[in-house]
This record gives C-alpha cells, sequence and structure tokens, in this order.
C-alpha cells in the first residue's frame, strides 16, 4: 500500500476512546499485525477511522481475516478491503447473492478482480485517470458519483427497495465536493453484464464506482481500497461522508445494519446455506438492550464506585471522551423513504403460502397475478376522464361496457403517458406483468418457494404504487361528484 505523502499521518486525538472501545469490540479477532488495513490501527493505513465512522451512524462493523461461507447470513453485508485470496470458485459467492446477500468489495491491483469478474465487472491492471485532480497531483484523482440516463434506466429493472433516492442519489449524498481517491485502479463493465456504472471517470467507458445485480443480490465495487484509510476519511470530509453512504447501502430499514468488514482476507472456506430466519422485532432488540443496560447499572451501583471520588473521576473520563468524539464532523446519514403500509391481505396470503410446503407455487402466483389484475383496473377506473358534461354517472357507465377492461399492458401505458407515474415505475410494473405471466404458463417449470417470494415482494411494490394512484385520483375528485 503507497504511504500517503501528501496528508500528515496520525489519528492522535482520536485514539484515545477508539482503542479502548474497538480493543473490548474486536478482542477475538485475529491480530493484523501491522499490515495495512487494520481495524484497530490509527497509524495513517489503518481502518480505526472507518470504525469509528460506522458507530456514529449506527453501523455494527465486525472484522475478520478469513471467510467462512458457513456463518454468513444473507442479512449481512459483506465488506472486502484488500483481499489477499483470490476466489477461486465463485459458487458460494453466486449462493449468497442468489439469497439475497450484499457484497461491497474495495480493491486496486489485487485479487479483487477475481470477486467481480464473474459479476461481469473488470478491474482492469491500468491505473484510472480522472480530469480532476487534487493540488494537481495525478495520484489523487478528484471524482464525483454521476448516474447516466442509460443505467438509472438499466437498475429500473432491478429487484431495488422503495426509497426517495436513486442509488446514485444515495451515494452521492451530502456530497458538496469530489471524493478524493489514492492512485485507483479502473472499473469496466463487460458487454452484456448486468450491472452499471456510478462513478464514471469522464465520458468514457472506465469508472471508479460500479454496481452489478445477481438474481436479485447486489455487489457494490470500487477501484480503490486506499479510500477507506483512516489518512483519506480524515483529511477529507467527503471521504468520510462517502465511506458512510457505502456502509449504509445495503442496509435495510426495519432490521440492525450488520456489516462484516473482511480486511485483507487471506483465507476462503466453508459452504453458505441460506437461513431464511426471521429476525426479531426491532421492539424487541430495544427491550433486550434495556434489559442489559439496566443490569450493568444495578452492577456499577453495588460496587466500589459508588465512592463519590471515583464517581467524579468516571463522569470526567465520559466528558473527556464525548469532548474527544466531537472534534470530528460526524457524516450525514442519505434520507431512506418511508416504508409504505403493507396490504394486509396480501402480506397475509403471501405468509399462509409461503408456509405450505407446497413443490408448485405456480397457483398461489396466479392468484398474485389475479390481485395484481384487480388493482391495475382500479388504477385505470380511478383516472379516467369524462367529458365535462358526462359526470361521474357517465364515467361509471363507460366502465360497466365490455372494452373497459383492457390489457394489462394499454393499462399500464395509458397511466405512464398521463402522467400517473414515472417511466421507469412503468417499466418495472411491466417487468412484474411478464415475470408472473411467464412464471405460471402451464409450459413453465415449477416455480419454487425462493421465487415465489420475490413475486410476491413484487407483487407488493406494484400494489402499493397503484393503491396511491388510485388514492391520489380519487382525492382531486370534486366532492359534488363523489
Amino acid at each position: 500500500m503507497r504511504p500517503l505523502r501528501l496528508l500528515r499521518p496520525g489519528l492522535r486525538c482520536l485514539t484515545a476512546w477508539v482503542v479502548p472501545v474497538l480493543a473490548l469490540g474486536l478482542a477475538a479477532a485475529p491480530a493484523w499485525a501491522g499490515r495495512d488495513f487494520d481495524p484497530l490501527s490509527t497509524d495513517w493505513n489503518g481502518l480505526a477511522t472507518l470504525q469509528a465512522t460506522a458507530a456514529r451512524i449506527d453501523v455494527q462493523l465486525t472484522a475478520r481475516r478469513d471467510l467462512d461461507w458457513a456463518t454468513v447470513s444473507e442479512r449481512e453485508v459483506l465488506l472486502v478491503v484488500g483481499p489477499l485470496a483470490k476466489l477461486d470458485e465463485p459458487v458460494e459467492l453466486l449462493h449468497f447473492l442468489e439469497a439475497g446477500g450484499r457484497l461491497i468489495v474495495a480493491d486496486d491491483f489485487r485479487a479483487g478482480a477475481s470477486w467481480v469478474q464473474p459479476l461481469g465487472i473488470e478491474l482492469l491492471p491500468q491505473p484510472g485517470r480522472s480530469l480532476r485532480t487534487l493540488d494537481g497531483n495525478p495520484a489523487f484523482a478528484a471524482v464525483e458519483v454521476k448516474a447516466s440516463a442509460v443505467a438509472l434506466a438499466h437498475v429500473a429493472k432491478w429487484h431495488l427497495p422503495r426509497a426517495r433516492l436513486t442509488p446514485a442519489e444515495f451515494l452521492g449524498h451530502n456530497l458538496q465536493k469530489p471524493v478524493v481517491l489514492n492512485h485507483p485502479a479502473a472499473l469496466r463493465v463487460a458487454d452484456g453484464a448486468n450491472a452499471v456504472l456510478w462513478g464514471p471517470y469522464g465520458s468514457g467507458d472506465l469508472g471508479w464506482l460500479a454496481e452489478a445485480e445477481h438474481e436479485g443480490g447486489r455487489v457494490l465495487v470500487l477501484a480503490d481500497s486506499s479510500l477507506l484509510l483512516n489518512q483519506m476519511l480524515t483529511r477529507v470530509y467527503e471521504n468520510r461522508q462517502f465511506a458512510a453512504n457505502v456502509l449504509r447501502y445495503y442496509c435495510v430499514v426495519d432490521r440492525p445494519c450488520k456489516v462484516r468488514l473482511l480486511a485483507n482476507i487471506s483465507e476462503i472456506h466453508g459452504v453458505f446455506a441460506s437461513t431464511e430466519a426471521a429476525q426479531p422485532n426491532s421492539w424487541h432488540l430495544g427491550l433486550d438492550a434495556l434489559q442489559k443496560g439496566l443490569k450493568a447499572v444495578a452492577d456499577l451501583l453495588q460496587g466500589p464506585l459508588v465512592a463519590p471520588g471515583l464517581v467524579a473521576a468516571l463522569v470526567g473520563v465520559l466528558a473527556t471522551l464525548v469532548l474527544r468524539r466531537s472534534q470530528l464532523t460526524a457524516p450525514e446519514l442519505p434520507p431512506r423513504g418511508a416504508t409504505g403500509k403493507r396490504s394486509t391481505t396480501l402480506a397475509e396470503n403471501a405468509a399462509a403460502w409461503l408456509a405450505d410446503g407446497a413443490a408448485d407455487y405456480r397457483k398461489p402466483a396466479r392468484l398474485l397475478g389475479a390481485q395484481l389484475a384487480r388493482w391495475l383496473q382500479r388504477a385505470d377506473a380511478a383516472v379516467f376522464q369524462p367529458d365535462q358534461a358526462g359526470g361521474l354517472a357517465a364515467r361509471r357507465d363507460a366502465l360497466r361496457q365490455p372494452n373497459a377492461r383492457r390489457r394489462s399492458g394499454h393499462v399500464v401505458d395509458e397511466l405512464v403517458q398521463g402522467g400517473q407515474f414515472s417511466p421507469q415505475a412503468g417499466e418495472r410494473l411491466r417487468q412484474v406483468l411478464s415475470d408472473i405471466t411467464r412464471a405460471t404458463s402451464d409450459q413453465a417449470p415449477q416455480l419454487t418457494r425462493r421465487r415465489f417470494g420475490q413475486l410476491a415482494a413484487e407483487v407488493e411494490w406494484a400494489e402499493t404504487l397503484l393503491r396511491h394512484t388510485a388514492a391520489a385520483r380519487s382525492a382531486a375528485i370534486p366532492k359534488g361528484e363523489s
């Protein structure tokens, strides 16, 4: 790893509170012994600042130097930084992604190419070159998160969560200035790959930030591992903000954000197995934390620290930690869209169907398709525009005619043309209709439980979109016609 001659070493003001806390949380982790990307190190090439950043944005970041696929859950995010071990066989990685797993790879000129090549992203053996640099030094590329219209149209087909921001807007949240890279590599998306560039190096086909999708799972790739080092995060605020955005990027709103940091990973073993285990409700987690906190306070009051002098000393130490922690400006979290209300009927039916041990889910998938068709007709009826003389009665009479129930694709086209929702949403809705049609045809193979669960999630998204469309249009009808 190259030293950062441009930047001053050290986070001496931070080590007094970071090291003791991290030593407790990572006591069982293997020692990095002065290597690059040591999670405990406050030297220029350590990751102590990344750990502190994660704690501030409520990310549970745990560090390992080996990857045992048998211990991995699809509900956690894997962050691979500067890997030493190549991924000779991608089978377990692909199984992890097919179960809905999330992976972040940050690397340049090392073994990271083998981690991303199966997803259609090439990590080229050449340096990345940006049009902008830091203080004119070509080694420090100044880059931005930027999405083309083609990239946004491509990811509209992905299985994305409901959110106020596009992927590029989330990754670039609160970045007022460019992100600074240190001797970055270059990424390229292979022809025909299900991947996009979120950070190009200009007008060409090379970039520093890319993302790929595989069977519902996703992989984010950074062409610079040194971006996450202490010096790069402490000296450039945009780097720290971008690191916070990356850490929270794949987190789900209603569950704890768990990221497994695999720094300088040197060993890969084990077999991945999907758990699909339900996580405890957030209020259960809150009660558990409260119970542990009360027990800790009770134990403290029963010990020798009750002495006034020792209590005063403890308060002084805590005040010092808070003061030193405030010396770094905390990154601002990108906003997440509010989770829409779930359809009670759909949620209950989907849960009942998934609980059934049936081998073929084509029949419940047909019921999903029928439910989606009904919501399309409701949205179509809600936005139907009668002539000024007809009023509501004329509209209802027209909807009773045989030609009122048009093909679903035509309904989607007219809703998009009428401005009821975006062309991207319309394209995704057409894809949902097409997926259900193919999955439920008599010639289709048996529909698996996992694929049915994906279809149910897509139908729930589509139903929410159509319900809001119908509700918004109904609210716009004059009271005299209601």
